[in-house]
C-alpha cells in the first residue's frame, strides 16, 4: 500500500493490515494472484517484515508450551527431589550433578517467561540485566553444559575409566565450554519488539558453531556409551538396563539437535531458528536427567533381588541380601505344583546357595499344604531317589 508509515509507527492492528496490503501487490504495482500472501512466490520473504512479527508471536506461543512441558515434568516425578530435600534419600555427587541441570533448565523458563512479556518500553534487552538474553543463555547453555557432562560422566565409568577415553573427550567437553564462554559474552543481543510486547534475539546464526558443536559432542557421549556397552559382557538386567536407555535417548537427542541444526544452518529469521533450539535443550535435559535418575533408584533400591511365584502366591525377594536377618512370609495353605516359576531381577542369576534355598522353601510349603513336617517330605524324597 504506497505511502503507508513504517509498521512499528503504527498500532498493531493497523501495522498489519498495512503489510498485507504491501505484500498483496508486486513491485509493478499488479495484484499477486495467490489465496494466501504468505504462500506466494513474492511474499515468501522471511526476514519481511510481516513474517518476522508473525514468527515472533507464533515463537512467543511456542515458548508458552515448551515450558508448560517442562513444568510438567517437575509436576510428574516430584517424589525423588522431595525425597532428597527431605533427607530421605542420601545426597552424594551423582544426585547433585542431576539437580544442577534440572533446575538450571527450570531457571531458563522463568527467564524466558520474563523476556517474551515485557510490558514497558523503558528496558534494556541487552546484556547484564534480568531480562536479558545473556541471562537466558547463560542458563540454557549451562543447562546443556550439566546434561553433556554427566553423558560424559557415563562415557567415563562405562570405560572403565581408560585414560585414553577420559582425555580425548574430556578436551572435547573442555571445548565447548570455551565455546559457551565466548557465546555467552560476544553472541548473545536482544533488541525490545514493542508489537510483540517482548525481548526479541538478534543475529542468532552467530550461535550457529556453539549448536553443532553441542550437538556433535552428544552425539560423540552417545556413541560411547553404546560401543562401551556392546564390548562388555552381555547379559544381567543392568546391562540391559543401560543398553535400553543408550538406544533410545540417543535417537530422541539427534533427531532434537538435528533439526536446531538445520534452521541454524537455513537462517530463515531470529524467530525460527531459535524455536527448534528449544526443543532440542528441553529434550536433551529430561533425558540426561532422566538416565542419571534411573540409574541412582536402581542402585539405592534395597530390593532389587527375586520375585518368587508360588503356587499363585508371589513373594517379592525372600532372600534379600540387604538385611542381616532375613524376615519370612508366612504362605498359606495351598498346593504347589512341581513346577517353579522363578523370575529374577537383578545384575547376576542366582547362585548355588540361592537354589538351595528355593528348594528347602519349596519343600516346607509342601510339607505345610499336606499337613506333613518337612523330614518326612525329606525321607520320602531320599526314598525315590
Amino acid at each position: 500500500m504506497p505511502g503507508c508509515p513504517p509498521c512499528t509507527q503504527l498500532t498493531l492492528s493497523h501495522g498489519i493490515v498495512c503489510r498485507l496490503g504491501q505484500l498483496m501487490r508486486a513491485p509493478g504495482g499488479a495484484p499477486v494472484p495467490a489465496v494466501f500472501p504468505l504462500l506466494s512466490p513474492h511474499a515468501m520473504q522471511w526476514r519481511s517484515d510481516l513474517v518476522r512479527f508473525l514468527s515472533g508471536r507464533t515463537f512467543g506461543a511456542y515458548i508458552l508450551m515448551a515450558h508448560a512441558m517442562r513444568a510438567c515434568t517437575f509436576h510428574h516425578q516430584p517424589g525423588f527431589d522431595w525425597d532428597v530435600a527431605r533427607g530421605r534419600r542420601k545426597f552424594n555427587i551423582a544426585t547433585l550433578f542431576y539437580l544442577l541441570p534440572r533446575y538450571s533448565s527450570l531457571m531458563v523458563s522463568i527467564v524466558a517467561l520474563r523476556i517474551t512479556n515485557v510490558f514497558s518500553a523503558n528496558v534494556d534487552c541487552q546484556v547484564r540485566r534480568s531480562h536479558g538474553y545473556m541471562l537466558l543463555h547463560c542458563f540454557s547453555y549451562g543447562t546443556v553444559g550439566l546434561t553433556s557432562g554427566l553423558l560424559y560422566a557415563r562415557v567415563c565409568a562405562l570405560s572403565a575409566r581408560n585414560i585414553f577415553v577420559i582425555i580425548g573427550i574430556g578436551l572435547a567437553y573442555l571445548g565447548y565450554w570455551v565455546l559457551v564462554v565466548y557465546a555467552i559474552y560476544h553472541c548473545s543481543k536482544g533488541v525490545y519488539v514493542q508489537q510483540l510486547l517482548a525481548c526479541s534475539a538478534e543475529d542468532l546464526h552467530t550461535h550457529r558453531i556453539t549448536t553443532i558443536y553441542m550437538f556433535g559432542f552428544d552425539l560423540l557421549c552417545l556413541s560411547a556409551v553404546l560401543v562401551c556397552l556392546l564390548r562388555m559382557h552381555r547379559g544381567g538386567s543392568l546391562w540391559s538396563y543401560l543398553l535400553k536407555q543408550g538406544i533410545l535417548y540417543f535417537i530422541c537427542i539427534c533427531v532434537a539437535y538435528l533439526c536446531s541444526v538445520v534452521f541454524h544452518i537455513l537462517d530463515l529469521n531470529d524467530a525460527v531458528s531459535e524455536a527448534p533450539n528449544t526443543v532440542a535443550v528441553f529434550v536433551t535435559t529430561v533425558c540426561a536427567t532422566r538416565m542419571q535418575r534411573g540409574l541412582i533408584e536402581y542402585f539405592d533400591s534395597p530390593v532389587r533381588g527375586y520375585q518368587l511365584t508360588l503356587g499363585g502366591h508371589s513373594v517379592t525377594n525372600p532372600f534379600d541380601r540387604s538385611k542381616a536377618n532375613h524376615p519370612t512370609r508366612s504362605v498359606g495353605p495351598v498346593q504347589v505344583d512341581r513346577t517353579m516359576h522363578v523370575h529374577v531381577h537383578g545384575d547376576d542369576a542366582f547362585e548355588r546357595g540361592d537354589a538351595y534355598a528355593l528348594d528347602k522353601f519349596e519343600e516346607a510349603n509342601r510339607a505345610r499344604a499336606l499337613g506333613r513336617s518337612s523330614v518326612d517330605v525329606a525321607r520320602d524324597e531320599g526314598d525315590r531317589v
